[in-house]
Parts: structure tokens; C-alpha cells; sequence
């Protein structure tokens, strides 16, 4: 028996207008990031069609966040513990994102307080490059580090994410990372910390 379903009327609308209505659904607001937990917006579940439009734009709209923490013991050493969640996602959905968001979050042991390092990782797909820009969290400014020392610690951490980003790009190209890519932006050599 023939197949007698219409093609959802959204499809029938021009690509740019389906796009803006994608968007318009995730209200481009990062409050409707995705949680990473994987909770994907009702309107990609209407048909394969839309399904295949619609989230490589939600993937691409906001930040992948991943976050680092970096403690030191009483001994002195240090050592990193990283949330890997995004190791769930399909290769193809790591595909998709073009924003990273990598917190390096210091314990009070390494500085005499918390302290946190937020870089903000932007993939052009179009022109094949990336820029990295950072922000400092709560702490950071307080006397509780020599400046040198912390500035130190800002190029270290900013020369292993340009040399990650480097490599992967020069591996695969933009919007063709792995699991394994992202794994290397946050493996931060911890002996490489002052």
C-alpha cells in the first residue's frame, strides 16, 4: 500500500526560514545550551528530515563545556580530574560543534584559594582557523599567587590548547574532531605547571 503521509509543512518552507525556526526552538539563549546530558529539543523528533537540519545547528549554537579541576595535595603534587561526559556523544554530533568551552578550576590548595581559568574556543569552519580567548573566575585577582606565576601558569595552559588545536586540525581539518581531540585539550601535562 502506497505511503499517502505529507512531508511535515516546515519542510516545505525555505532553508533559511527552517533554520530560523530551529533556532527560534533552542531561543538562542545558553540557559537552553545543551546540559550535555544529551536532552535534545522536541523539534529535532519530528521527522528524520528535520531531525538532520536541526541539530547540527543546536551542536553548533552553543559551547561544549568541559570542565578540569586541578588540585594540588599536601605534598605538592598536582593532578588533573576532567568531566568527560562528552565521550557519550556520536563522532558525528562532536562533528557538529564549532564552540568549546574548557574551565580549569584551581583547589585552594594550588593558589590559597579557588580560582578559576575559562577559555573559550571558536572553530571557523568557513576560513579553517580557531581563536581561544579566556576569562578569569573568582580568586584570580586576589594576592594569593605571585602575578608572574600566574601569568605562567595562563601561557602554559594556552600553549597546550593552541598546540592540541593544531594538531587536530592539521589531523582531520575543522568540524572533523574526535573524542580523541577533545581528550588532548584537556590532558594537560600537570608537571608542566609551575
Amino acid at each position: 500500500m502506497p505511503d499517502h503521509r505529507q512531508p511535515s509543512i516546515i519542510l516545505r518552507l525555505p532553508l533559511e526560514l527552517r533554520e530560523r525556526i530551529y533556532n527560534f526552538c533552542y531561543n538562542d539563549d545558553e540557559s537552553a545550551a545543551p546540559t550535555w546530558k544529551f536532552n535534545e529539543p522536541a523539534i529535532t523528533r519530528i521527522s528524520k528530515a528535520i531531525r538532520s537540519e536541526a541539530l547540527p545547528l543546536y551542536y553548533g549554537a552553543y559551547p561544549l563545556i568541559i570542565q578540569s579541576y586541578v588540585k594540588c595535595d599536601a605534598r605538592g603534587c598536582i593532578w588533573f580530574k576532567t568531566n568527560r561526559s562528552y565521550r557519550q556523544l556520536l563522532a558525528s554530533k562532536i562533528s557538529w560543534i564549532r564552540r568549546l568551552r574548557i574551565r580549569f578550576g584551581f583547589s585552594e590548595h594550588y593558589f590559597g584559594e579557588p580560582v578559576a581559568i575559562e577559555f573559550t574556543i571558536e572553530l571557523d569552519q568557513r576560513h579553517g582557523g580557531y581563536s581561544i580567548n579566556h576569562c578569569f573566575g573568582e580568586g584570580w585577582t586576589s594576592d594569593a599567587r605571585d602575578p608572574a606565576e600566574r601569568e605562567e601558569i595562563l601561557l602554559i595552559l594556552k600553549h597546550h590548547l593552541t598546540e592540541s588545536l593544531t594538531t587536530s586540525i592539521a589531523t582531520h581539518g575543522i568540524g572533523h574532531f574526535t573524542v580523541v581531540d577533545l581528550d588532548r585539550l584537556v590532558d594537560v601535562n600537570a608537571n608542566s605547571l609551575p
